[in-house]
């Protein structure tokens, strides 16, 4: 549902003067905490792509393409998850991607394309990707599920170097000056289904890491170091 929002004359010059959107106005009520944001920003850089969030994701019928995705890897094998800060997701195991970067996932429909990033030697790569097939439940609690995934057996894709590897957090695909990426990824990485484990992980490794995922899962904390983590 949209509303109409008094917009904060300070937000409402970002807007206008980085030209970004003629009528901030149509947003529903998601982006309030992201207009606070804008008051505290610390540069035009970080204002604008931040606005450009507001305007792909909030703005009335407008969809995302993808977001790219970063997480902890497991110290000793990049192409793992981090077995205390990621344990569970992305879960090539079963297709489901949840708990993490859930104000992110709330918001994401069917059809957008995930990154998910990893630092490998102090550069951030994309270690997997996958399309959204459906979704579960909703707000916070929701889940999204995929069908296939893409996996670096090889090589990984370098991403763009950056002063920061946290500008791909939760950056938008479509802000990406490579606009081949993608098909890059499905001509250079291993097309997998859900549950097919990746041929460049050992058997050993992955089904350590199935488990460890399944005991957290199994504890249901309501909390889990993970959520903590990625919001």
């Amino acid at each position: 549902m949209v509303y109409e929002l008094s917009i904060s004359s300070s937000a409402t010059f970002l807007w206008k003067k980085l030209k970004i959107i003629e009528n901030p106005i149509n947003i529903n009520r998601e982006s309030l905490r992201e207009i606070l944001f804008l008051k505290r920003a610390k540069s035009i850089r970080i204002q604008q792509e931040k606005l450009y969030d507001l305007k792909k994701v909030f703005c009335t019928g407008v969809k995302m393409e993808g977001r790219f995705l970063l997480h902890w890897k497991d110290p000793n094998n990049w192409r793992l998850r981090n077995p205390k800060r990621h344990p569970c997701y992305p879960n090539w195991e079963t297709g489901k991607y949840a708990i993490c970067h859930n104000k992110i996932i709330k918001l994401t429909d069917v059809g957008t394309k995930i990154l998910d990033v990893v630092v490998k030697d102090g550069k951030p790569v994309v270690r997997s990707a996958f399309q959204i097939s459906k979704t579960q439940g909703e707000g916070f609690s929701k889940t999204l599920l995929f069908d296939e995934f893409y996996f670096a057996d090889n090589e990984p894709i370098e991403l763009e170097k950056s002063k920061s590897h946290i500008k791909y957090r939760q950056m938008f695909l479509e802000t990406y000056k490579d606009k081949t990426l993608w098909n890059r990824i499905i001509k250079e990485y291993t097309e997998y289904e859900k549950g097919q484990k990746p041929k460049s992980i050992p058997q050993e490794s992955w089904d350590n890491m199935v488990n460890i995922c399944a005991s957290e899962l199994k504890r249901k904390m309501p909390k889990s170091d993970c959520e903590t983590n990625c919001k």
